[in-house]
């Protein structure tokens, strides 16, 4: 049986309606196509003279954050979404999602880079603990962090940042070890003995990363390590040397608390 749509005019199947229980029927009074437009004249009428939210919210982002980075706040960040963000294939979005306990992360995202978007927090598939997500939309930013080597999939990929001012160094890799670091204590050890890890994909960022770190703190370069055989790598540090790297990593910013070595 068909149905007649009083604003096209025409008698169409009834599965050209959508559901709509509110009817006797139980359908739209219009068509699928007039029932969209209907929506949209209306949403329109509502909105007239009012900004958009969407556009307000963008307006929010600092857009040029990374265009010139001078600051260790700025190569903090930067390190932190080469290490644990994710940039949008599709769109020029960015996102970051953590574990609720390092809340603090996505807030520093949002207070530096995007004010006027909110933290979502939701708990994180069929497990027991929550994650904390902030996603933005700015064109611009992901350009200028792709001059930087943060861009889509970029997990197997990421190489070193070279255009990095090299006294930024140190707060750079502070946001890839808050990012996907680490910070243990060996309990086989007599006295107290910390490990210091950075885990990523890519192998050769972290030959550079422990190239870095030699150059700067005058140690030997750590050999790349495995992680569990789950296709990921590891530079690793102990004892003394893990101590100085935390404390040159920690020179500039406080970073979580959680990931220092603290004496």
């Amino acid at each position: 049986m068909n149905k007649w749509c009083p604003q096209c005019q025409q008698y169409l199947p009834r599965d050209e309606f959508y559901r709509n229980a509110a009817q006797a029927d139980g359908l739209a009074p219009y068509c699928k196509p007039c029932w969209s437009t209907h929506n949209r004249e209306q949403n329109a009428k509502r909105r007239a003279g009012k900004p958009d939210k969407r556009f307000l919210k963008m307006g929010t982002v600092r857009h040029d954050y990374f265009h010139c980075i001078e600051r260790p706040i700025q190569a903090y960040l930067l390190g932190l979404l080469a290490s644990d963000g994710c940039i949008l294939s599709d769109r020029p979005r960015i996102q970051l999602q953590v574990l609720e306990r390092d809340r603090i992360l996505v807030e520093i995202i949002q207070e530096e880079l995007a004010p006027g978007y909110p933290i979502k927090i939701y708990p994180y598939k069929d497990k027991d603990y929550n994650m904390a997500k902030i996603c933005f939309t700015s064109p611009i930013m992901c350009r200028d962090l792709a001059r930087y080597n943060v861009i889509p999939r970029k997990s197997l990929v990421l190489t070193w940042p070279d255009t990095l001012p090299s006294n930024l160094v140190n707060s750079y890799l502070l946001g890839v070890l808050d990012g996907h670091g680490c910070i243990t204590i060996d309990q086989r050890k007599p006295t107290l003995y910390y490990i210091i890890g950075f885990i990523s994909a890519s192998p050769t960022f972290l030959e550079r990363a422990s190239q870095e770190i030699a150059n700067a703190l005058n140690i030997p370069p750590a050999h790349l390590g495995t992680v569990n055989k789950g296709g990921a790598f590891t530079i690793r540090y102990g004892g003394k040397p893990a101590i100085l790297i935390s404390n040159w990593l920690h020179r500039d910013l406080p970073g979580l608390a959680r990931k220092r070595i603290l004496l």
